[in-house]
Parts: structure tokens; C-alpha cells; sequence
């Protein structure tokens, strides 16, 4: 951090850079800061697909919904066809209240490529939209792709519990410890 920002008005040339910047405050709870870092990357020219999605993916942790909305946006424009994109996207819309949308380009993106995180995500939206089928489809398909990956089976055992299937719900649990 002290590194860059000795470069000065240098650094505002370089997107990359002041990607580096932003992540670099943000893991330092620099909040204020790391904002400050992505709205002058949001203002310099030359900006590429993979570094609006990585502004997308820190706007998001900032929880700065609408700013990675947005910037999800920039990037489906320049390349839409970005790994990771349709993810960060969808997540950008959910958390921006438009999770009706982000729960049909979750479905699009399954279709076409199925990832553990992508069906985890995909379960979450499902069940905010009372698809609960497609919610319960969803993190078996993710348990199934990813064994190793312990959320898979902590939300399909709390889903089953949260709608009363205690067994179903111990059984996951059970298979997840199994496997990890």
C-alpha cells in the first residue's frame, strides 16, 4: 500500500494497479480508501473485461451491491463470455434485490457449465424465488461435483432441517463428514 501510493498520479494510468491498491486496502479494512481506489479505476480509460470483473468481485466485498452491479455490467459488455463472470453477475444481482433475473442467468449458466459454486449460488436464489426443488437439486449437484467442499453439504443438510426433514438433513450431514 505504502508502495503505491508513492506513485502518485502514476498509478491512476494503470488499472491493474490501482486494482492492487483497492484489494490491498480492502484486505486492510481500509474501506473508505479501497472505494476511493475503484472510483478512479471506474474513471480510467482502457479498463479490460477481467479488471471490471475484478472491481465487480471487490465492490462486492465492500458490499457496494449497485457499484458491482455495475461493473459486472462493463465486463459482460467487453467479453461475456469471461470465466467467472456469469457468477460475480448474478451475485451482483441478487444482492442488488433483482434476484429473478440473477436466478435465469444461474439457470443459463448450469446449462452450460455447471460449477460447485455456481450451483451453491444457484440453490440460494432458488430458494429466495420458492423454486425449492431446483434449491435442493442444486447443492446435490454441487456435493456431487465438489466432495471436498464442506458448505455444499452444511446448506443442503440446513435446508432439509429448515423445512422439517430432519433425516434427509442428518444423512447429508452425515455424507459430508464421511467425506471430508
Amino acid at each position: 500500500v505504502a508502495l503505491l501510493g508513492q506513485a502518485g498520479g502514476l498509478l491512476n494510468r494503470y488499472p491493474d494497479a490501482l486494482l492492487s491498491l483497492a484489494n490491498a486496502e480492502c484486505q486492510l479494512k481500509q474501506v473508505d480508501k479501497a472505494k476511493a481506489a475503484l472510483k478512479t479505476l471506474v474513471q480510467t480509460p482502457g479498463v479490460t473485461a477481467e479488471e471490471h470483473l475484478r472491481g465487480s468481485q471487490l465492490y462486492s466485498q465492500l458490499g457496494e451491491d449497485s457499484a458491482a452491479l455495475e461493473e459486472a455490467e462493463n465486463a459482460a459488455t467487453k467479453n461475456n463470455q469471461l470465466a467467472g463472470l456469469e457468477y460475480q453477475h448474478a451475485l451482483a444481482l441478487d444482492r442488488a434485490g433483482r434476484s429473478k433475473e440473477a436466478l435465469e442467468l444461474l439457470r443459463n449458466a448450469v446449462k452450460e457449465k455447471a460449477d460447485a459454486d455456481t450451483l451453491n449460488l444457484l440453490s440460494h436464489v432458488a430458494r429466495e424465488n420458492n423454486e425449492f426443488a431446483l434449491a435442493l437439486e442444486s447443492l446435490r449437484e454441487a456435493a456431487k461435483l465438489a466432495p471436498e467442499k464442506e458448505d455444499n453439504y452444511l446448506d443442503f443438510s440446513t435446508f432439509c432441517a429448515d423445512y422439517g426433514n430432519y433425516q434427509l438433513a442428518l444423512e447429508g450431514a452425515e455424507v459430508g463428514l464421511e467425506h471430508l
